[in-house]
């Protein structure tokens, strides 16, 4: 359900998935492996993860239509492993150079008091590439109970996945339109969140 506190919140990851795609965002602090880049940042009572979407790069546009799978397994506390499937370009550009400092980073905004209930803290968000992998780290990121935003979001998560929390109201997905006027006002679609694979 949409309410003022998540319209903030979806406020705040609409202008951060915005700034990370600037060399040097305010209030924030970068992460950067070209092609990839993710900001950590303090706002609205929260700590935000958040990633770039696609850029100029070829680099960047072959994590988009690269072909393969890889299966992610997640423990929880007794031991017993979830698995799901994801495509393997995203996977990729979350599981870069900068992931354990991109975590850790995390972490200790979690753990400095900000939030007032650390497990209503942590928002992941991006738009279409960024959005991909932001669905991915919110898989390794369960303990931390993220609330998941994303905008013009490709596929990434193959069904079913148990690790995908979208039953208690956490993974919010976005899709982009356009008011076309000068085709008497017909909304034109973002293509991406229909992108076959």
């Amino acid at each position: 359900m949409l309410d003022e506190n998540l319209m903030e919140l979806t406020i705040q990851g609409v202008i951060l998935s915005e700034q990370v795609y600037l060399q040097d965002p305010p209030d924030a602090t970068v992460f950067n492996a070209e092609p990839d880049q993710a900001l950590v940042a303090e706002r609205s009572g929260r700590c935000f993860g958040v990633f770039r979407g696609t850029t100029q790069r070829i680099d960047n546009w072959l994590q988009n239509v690269a072909p393969g799978d890889e299966v992610v397994c997640i423990a929880d506390n007794g031991g017993n492993e979830t698995c799901c499937t994801v495509r393997e370009g995203f996977f990729n550009a979350y599981n870069n150079s900068f992931r354990d400092e991109f975590e850790a980073s995390l972490r200790a905004c979690v753990a400095s008091g900000y939030c007032a209930d650390p497990n209503e803290c942590v928002v992941l968000a991006g738009h279409s590439l960024g959005a991909s992998v932001a669905a991915i780290a919110a898989l390794f990121l369960q303990d931390l109970n993220p609330l998941v935003l994303t905008f013009g979001m490709p596929f990434s998560v193959d069904r079913p996945c148990d690790l995908i929390m979208s039953k208690t109201g956490r993974w919010y997905r976005y899709v982009n339109t356009l008011t076309n006027r000068t085709e008497g006002n017909e909304l034109e679609y973002d293509i991406m969140p229909s992108a076959p694979g």
